[in-house]
């Protein structure tokens, strides 16, 4: 189960700045490129679904992994079943699920720097054409409201879509993607 607040900041070293006083353990820095997969209805995005192919690289090292994201729950913050896999080949999972009519729908990139504290996890995201996000992940809404007030975070508001949907609305406001 995925529990996160996602909030939208102006600056990524203010947020560094106040980890580092709170005692927050950095563990590094990732780039990734999510490709998003559905079939040509969009049956998945249509029932609040994602499969996502993820290649993400640190320090040289590259991985690959396959998530499925359930449709979200009602909560305070996004809350949905989430099951990932590493895989071996980005290439090979799309054809795989290209042959039984899942395609690639949309590609998302970013770069994320990832802090532990208080028992979650705090991603600092560099969103390409979306811009800079914080995202706090933790095993309740309690520890996750903890964490946001000690960043200061804590009276932004939360954005419940992910990424995929913030860039396709983009994607669409530019006539890059059909709706």
């Amino acid at each position: 189960m995925e529990i996160e607040k996602k909030v939208k900041v102006e600056s990524l070293e203010e947020v560094v700045g106040r980890l580092r006083e709170a005692g927050a353990e950095y563990v590094g820095q990732v780039s990734q490129r999510d490709v998003y997969l559905d079939d040509d209805e969009g049956s998945l995005r249509g029932s609040d679904r994602g499969l996502r192919v993820r290649r993400e690289e640190k320090g040289g090292m590259a991985r690959v992994l396959l998530t499925y994201k359930g449709p979200r729950e009602k909560a305070k913050f996004k809350r949905r079943a989430e099951v990932e896999v590493e895989v071996g080949d980005a290439g090979l999972v799309e054809e795989v699920f290209g042959e039984v009519g899942y395609g690639r729908r949309l590609v998302v990139e970013k770069k994320r720097e990832i802090w532990r504290m208080g028992g979650c996890e705090v991603c600092l995201d560099d969103v390409q054409l979306l811009g800079t996000f914080v995202e706090i992940e933790g095993a309740d809404d309690e520890a996750i409201e903890e964490a946001a007030e000690r960043l200061g975070l804590g009276e932004l508001e939360h954005i419940g879509e992910g990424y995929a949907a913030m860039t396709r609305r983009k994607l669409e406001s530019e006539g890059r993607v059909k709706a």
